[in-house]
């Protein structure tokens, strides 16, 4: 189940760099700082797939690129918003300045977990559609 850690809608990109905080399975939604939990083998098993899937598409269409986990789209500003979809699909940019992507993917997805609520997921696409992405995809491992 993923933690927040109250920051009050204050965290920023830029707080990531204290030492303090995990380097791993972490995202902020609107200032919050929220610490992910690890994925379970089956969760893992499934956003591999995925990964390898976009990587054959990808190369054969250069155009597009892919993204795993851990890897950070900064999707909003004061407050940041700073997600870590799963798995992901997008447009070939290029490479950030920064160690964040600075757009929404065009497929983020996201794979279900036994701590994630409705309330949650529903936010989460929300704001991936709101901030440019084309879809979204949520994968319940449990429907596979």
């Amino acid at each position: 189940m993923p933690l927040a850690i109250t920051t009050h809608g204050k965290f920023r990109v830029e707080n990531l760099d204290d030492p303090g905080i995990p380097e791993k399975g972490v995202e902020i939604l609107e200032g919050d700082l929220i610490v992910m939990t690890p994925a379970q083998k089956h969760h893992n098993r499934i956003a591999h797939r995925l990964e390898c899937l976009f990587e054959d598409h990808c190369s054969r269409h250069p155009d597009l690129d892919y993204g795993g986990d851990n890897e950070g789209f900064w999707v909003e500003k004061n407050p940041d918003t700073l997600l870590s979809p799963d798995a992901c699909l997008f447009k070939a940019r290029a490479e950030p300045e920064g160690a964040w992507m600075e757009f929404s993917p065009e497929i983020p997805v996201e794979i279900l977990s036994p701590g994630n609520s409705a309330a949650e997921i529903a936010f989460k696409v929300r704001k991936y559609l709101g901030c440019g992405s084309e879809q979204v995809w949520i994968v319940d491992p449990e429907s596979e």
